[in-house]
């Protein structure tokens, strides 16, 4: 199977884990929208498109949809679209992970309605989706964020990633992030992730300096209950590195078997092949 560009990095490991289990797989993306190096982990099964141009990936979609069962294309919709226009008969899954989506269903309906079978990462994203949308859980890499040393070892504090290029949005974090530390007892650093990118391969590094993760979902307030019950993909990870992951509902302390990678990559397998078959 072929799956177009790296959102989160979702694609990149849903194909490594995918792999595992015999398939051949590839991803295809676009390095100026990878500032995390998630290509730099998974080099075996990704490729940056060249030129990087956004009409490189629609074009090699298109000359790609006859070799593969399957192009499971994440977040971009016009590609997917565009794919299925000009290939009535490639099997395609479009698959959305936040903003791409939340809030747009009916705005974006001429996109994603040609798709055979619509995904959200996270289940908050199912408000206000058509029928038949499927949440697929974010997998995390087992192998690459797992506990690195001891909570004794590690900073009594908690971590907050934000941009900042979204300040307007961490004027409403802020006071969020200021009431979990104070609920827990707890001071908390903040790194801005767009001023410095922490590359993917030394993110269990960061993680596993800290006892706690501050997990608030950006530009959201209080009020968005059902977006602050979603846990971010960062935050799943911060879990499997062993870190206490706070949020405004409560302290998780075990990333949930749902979002162990090989339970996600035969749950989607199984999925292929249905898509696959009604062809």
């Amino acid at each position: 199977m072929l799956h177009l560009l790296s959102t989160a990095g979702v694609s990149v490991t849903l194909a490594k884990y995918q792999a595992k289990l015999g398939h051949h797989v590839l991803v295809l993306t676009r390095e100026r929208y990878d500032p995390y190096r998630f290509a730099e982990a998974y080099k075996q099964a990704v490729k940056y498109v060249s030129p990087d141009l956004a009409a490189t990936i629609n074009l090699l979609a298109v000359l790609s949809s006859p070799i593969y069962d399957v192009i499971h294309v994440h977040a971009a919709d016009e590609v997917a679209y565009r794919l299925k226009l000009l290939n009535r008969s490639s099997r395609v899954i479009l698959h959305y992970h936040g903003s791409d989506i939340r809030g747009r269903w009916q705005r974006r309906k001429r996109l994603w309605a040609s798709a055979d079978r619509v995904l959200v990462s996270t289940p908050d994203l199912l408000e206000g989706a058509p029928e038949g949308v499927i949440y697929v859980p974010n997998p995390v890499d087992t192998e690459l964020f797992k506990p690195l040393s001891p909570p004794e070892e590690r900073l009594p504090k908690g971590l907050l990633i934000v941009k900042m290029a979204r300040r307007h949005q961490f004027r409403h974090i802020k006071p969020i992030a200021d009431r979990i530390a104070s609920r827990y007892g707890i001071r908390y650093d903040v790194h801005f992730s767009d001023l410095k990118p922490i590359r993917y391969l030394d993110m269990p590094k960061v993680l596993n300096q800290y006892q706690y993760f501050l997990d608030i979902p950006h530009g959201f307030t209080e009020k968005d209950r059902v977006v602050l019950n979603a846990l971010s993909l960062t935050g799943l990870q911060a879990l499997a590195c062993g870190c206490k992951v706070l949020t405004l509902n409560g302290c998780l302390d075990r990333l949930p078997r749902q979002h162990m990678p090989d339970t996600v990559a035969r749950k989607l397998l199984k999925l292929y092949d249905t898509v696959i078959n009604q062809g």
